[in-house]
């Protein structure tokens, strides 16, 4: 019988903590000064100080990125998708995962996951510490196989299967709607589901 995985609730609240820093964000208690809110001007790449992350805005798609440490120039790309205006309302709709978030929010977990379960199904854990999936975007059906083929069917299915990686898949394209206020080279979104506003600085 496998053991409790607490790891699996690890890295759904891992890869939950980290969509509510980049999409909802954690707000840093301020607001924009002056301007008022401006019907354009949103394109481009945006940058919060305080979630450490990217968003890029060009034509209705948007694309989120992380830098894990704020020492390293490595910047992971994270959740792509599109976004629609309408007057001052923001909506954010995430469609497809980049495997270098997937390979980010599970690699703390993985040698936990891989012995909680590994022993219950004599696999070597070993041979798969070094696990990655590909540095490309994923759907819901594209990450469900990829992790199949990455660990194999048996342990794929101890995992939680389809419907762990389909709950964690949904957990992060959750569609999200705020208002938004553009001053100048400041953006500031506040999400209906989050009390505090977001601030980015545009980048380009």
């Amino acid at each position: 019988m496998l053991r409790n995985k607490s790891w699996q609730a690890m890295l759904a609240v891992t890869a939950a903590v980290l969509f509510g820093m980049l999409v909802i964000g954690c707000g840093n208690g301020g607001s924009p000064t002056g301007g008022g809110m401006q019907s354009g001007g949103l394109e481009g790449t945006w940058y919060s100080e305080d979630e450490g992350g990217y968003m890029t805005l060009n034509d209705g798609s948007f694309e989120i990125s992380i830098s894990p440490n704020p020492m390293s120039a490595n910047i992971v790309k994270a959740l792509k998708g599109n976004y629609t205006t309408s007057g001052n309302q923001f909506t954010m709709m995430p469609a497809l995962i980049h495997g270098d978030f997937i390979n980010l929010i599970m690699e703390p977990m993985l040698e936990s996951m891989l012995e909680d379960i590994g022993g219950d199904l004599d696999i070597d854990i070993g041979s798969l510490l070094g696990a990655r999936l590909e540095s490309k975007w994923y759907t819901e059906s594209e990450l469900k196989s990829a992790m199949r083929n990455l660990f194999g069917v048996l342990l794929y299915a101890a995992m939680g299967g389809d419907s762990f990686i389909g709950g964690m898949f949904e957990e992060l394209t959750t569609p999200h709607v705020g208002t938004y206020v553009l001053n100048g080279d400041s953006l500031t979104i506040t999400y209906d589901d989050d009390d505090e506003p977001s601030t980015f600085i545009r980048q380009q």
